[in-house]
């Protein structure tokens, strides 16, 4: 169950990255910033985005099933 929800997670953000890659691409062509440049900082973002993405997302899957291990417990 919590991997088909992750799975719709993924698909809907790559889709909106992509979607809003695509036009950040052609806002920067019209401004007339080179093919070149401009693809490659989107690349180095489609290369980035999941990763922090993924990382985040297993870092609360984490801490909502097990909390935070790293943190001591409180005294009163």
């Amino acid at each position: 169950m919590i991997y088909q929800i992750i799975c719709i997670f993924m698909v809907a953000y790559f889709a909106a990255v992509i979607i809003c890659g695509s036009i950040t691409l052609l806002i920067m062509i019209k401004k007339g910033v080179s093919f070149d440049k401009s693809f490659f900082a989107l690349l180095q973002i489609y290369v980035l985005s999941p990763v922090v993405f993924l990382e985040e997302l297993v870092t609360s899957i984490k801490n909502k099933i097990g909390g935070n291990k790293d943190e001591k417990p409180k005294r009163q």
